[in-house]
């Protein structure tokens, strides 16, 4: 049994509006997600295919997607659970933990939105005109 961190990505066809993030208004449109998992299987290609099954099993529009690994890796030595326990893994519990030498997904992150580079530009450029604007005054 070998345990694999995995990342996906996943791109919809259409934006999707989302609801207001804490202490904004207004919705926003998110182009995909990453998601992030720690899993435990026999090779590399179980691995992959688990966790894509488990996305695509929970997505909640799987025909209007472009479905990727980003990245897989063999977590060889893996003995502690501090060994990974930070950045998006933080809420990586010993509980959790434990369950690496069972086949299948024993820990993954919420689901990360992004927006399209387009979108992306123009909020920086509102926020550039907001500043100049409140400079001005």
């Amino acid at each position: 049994m070998k345990s694999y961190s995995v990342d996906i990505q996943v791109d919809f066809d259409v934006p999707r509006a989302m609801p207001p993030r804490e202490g904004a208004t207004g919705t926003w449109q998110a182009v995909g997600y990453f998601q992030y998992f720690y899993c435990s299987e026999r090779s590399k290609d179980k691995a992959k295919k688990l966790v894509l099954d488990f996305v695509m099993g929970n997505e909640e529009q799987p025909e209007r997607c472009q479905f990727r690994c980003g990245h897989i890796a063999w977590m060889c030595g893996l003995a502690t659970r501090e060994e990974i326990a930070f950045g998006n893994a933080v809420e990586l519990t010993e509980e959790m933990f434990e369950k690496r030498n069972e086949i299948g997904i024993w820990f993954h992150t919420d689901k990360q939105y992004y927006v399209s580079e387009a979108d992306c530009v123009t909020s920086m450029l509102d926020i550039n005109e907001y500043e100049e604007s409140d400079d001005s005054s």
